[in-house]
């Protein structure tokens, strides 16, 4: 189970590796092409999707991989399941479209988005086509990857060789809906290895609905929380500073994606080992998965803190300077926001504590409202940055409060003091690089190489037993390949 618990996470983590890789080169091209006004255009489109997204997607995703995972292992099960939640995804995504149509008639504001809106609303059906949820319940990790790391690369392609000028904007959004539809119709094809779709029954898909409306009010509020900043700054500024703060927000989206790529194969892993009642592997798998979060979420906080403006000149250009102080402030939400999707998402929900969820991310999602109402206006894009960071601490305050009744917080946190202690030398040396070497991408690599052998040193001097582990488990399996070769 170790063994396949770590495959998934090395495929999980080539997937994030090309998952950042790819968009930050397309970003950095198109940002330098469609500038701050046309990128807060396709920003604040998107925003506006991923709202009706969540009637589409319900709370399917994480319901769908909790139950799916439970019952890989009986076909007939898996494909009745399956059959169920496609339903009733469906006819939540023919409801999607209706409020949006409903949303774009009414608002004044949408209206001049129409035609952006308008595309990107294809989206809602080819998501619920790409099936990942499935994969990740049966952890087939290795096709998701091949699929995300072919499809990104043919869409980088295609962004290259046809996106020249300002006015391609809707080219630009073209290629991205057919990278989705080929993602769609792989999936599609895919799928059958595990299961077979049949034809499901209305009084067995109401039996879903109760706890995909408990888990759709979470990822309501998440989406909220997550969205909200972008479509406040949408209504309450201008399209430059959306698409200041949308340079900003993306350095911490792909450092946290990468963060929580080693980690997010623990879900389906979770809700496995609960379904057979072992409390104490879910408990160890959870602190081995934290542990990492801080060992490598410590020090790419502070990394990112300090190279914030050449992040922000190397994906965005110098028409992006604006969003560096926001990007400094988003650092913190590096380390902040992968603790807190592993504890909600793949601790709480694996554990049927759908409740609990719901009143931590509502809460969350009111003060993030509050914050972006009172900062925005002031302060613009580092307003919304400033209302982001508050509300994961203001989440991970009210999520430790909530499990600490069941989790020893003090253990699965243990051992922070030790990369808190070693991070000192880090940012002492990526500073100097950063202040001493006049080239922007070469400082970045030196002060990596410089401060990484350094900061896993002193760890290693202090016996960190999370990198012990690690090391120790990496022989295991050198030596294990080595006897079978």
């Amino acid at each position: 189970m170790k063994d396949k618990t770590i495959k998934n996470s090395i495929f999980n983590l080539i997937k994030t590796v090309g998952t950042f890789i790819f968009p930050v080169i397309t970003f950095s091209y198109v940002s330098r092409i469609f500038r701050t006004d046309g990128m807060g255009r396709i920003n604040f489109a998107k925003s506006v999707i991923a709202v009706f997204s969540l009637i589409s997607m319900l709370g399917i995703r994480y319901y769908g991989i909790r139950e799916c995972a439970k019952k890989r292992d009986d076909k007939e099960s898996l494909s009745r399941v399956f059959s169920e939640l496609l339903g009733l995804n469906l006819l939540f995504t023919m409801l999607a479209y209706t409020a949006l149509f409903i949303y774009l008639k009414l608002s004044a504001k949408a209206g001049g988005y129409r035609l952006e809106i308008g595309l990107y609303a294809f989206t809602l059906l080819l998501t619920v086509m790409s099936f990942e949820w499935l994969f990740i319940a049966v952890e087939d990790y290795k096709y998701l990857t091949i699929r995300s790391i072919t499809s990104q690369l043919i869409s980088l392609l295609a962004v290259v060789l046809l996106i020249h000028k300002k006015e391609d904007i809707y080219i630009y959004i073209i290629i991205q809906l057919l990278t989705a539809f080929v993602i769609s119709v792989t999936g599609i094809i895919h799928i059958r290895k595990y299961l077979y779709f049949r034809r499901p029954r209305l009084s067995s898909m109401a039996g879903h609905i109760k706890p995909v409306m408990e888990l759709f009010l979470v990822t309501m509020f998440i989406q909220i929380f997550t969205e909200m900043a972008t479509l406040m700054l949408g209504y309450l500024s201008d399209d430059t500073e959306v698409g200041l703060y949308g340079a900003a927000y993306k350095i911490s989206a792909v450092l946290c994606s990468f963060i929580s790529a080693a980690t997010t194969v623990i879900m389906p892993r979770m809700a496995y080992v609960l379904q057979n009642e072992n409390e104490e592997k879910a408990y160890e798998l959870l602190k081995t998965a934290v542990q990492f979060i801080l060992m490598v979420g410590i020090p790419l906080s502070a990394g990112s803190f300090i190279y914030s403006r050449n992040f922000i000149l190397i994906l965005s250009g110098e028409d992006f300077i604006n969003a560096v102080p926001a990007a400094m402030i988003l650092s913190l939400r590096t380390l902040l926001s992968p603790i807190n999707g592993m504890l909600l998402l793949h601790y709480m929900i694996p554990r049927n504590k759908e409740k609990t969820a719901i009143i931590i991310t509502a809460v969350t999602a009111a003060f993030n409202i509050l914050a972006n109402v009172l900062t925005i206006p002031m302060f613009g894009a580092m307003g919304a940055a400033i209302s982001t960071v508050c509300a994961e601490m203001t989440e991970m305050i009210c999520i430790v409060l909530a499990v600490r009744g069941y989790l020893k917080i003090g253990n699965v946190f243990g051992k922070c003091y030790q990369y808190l202690l070693c991070v000192i030398p880090v940012v002492m040396i990526a500073a100097a690089a950063r202040i001493y070497i006049g080239n922007i991408i070469l400082s970045i690599f030196a002060g990596a190489a410089f401060a990484a052998p350094v900061y896993f040193f002193i760890l290693y001097r202090m016996k960190n037993e999370s990198l012990l582990s690690g090391i120790a488990l990496v022989k295991e399996l050198i030596k294990r390949k080595t006897a079978h070769s």
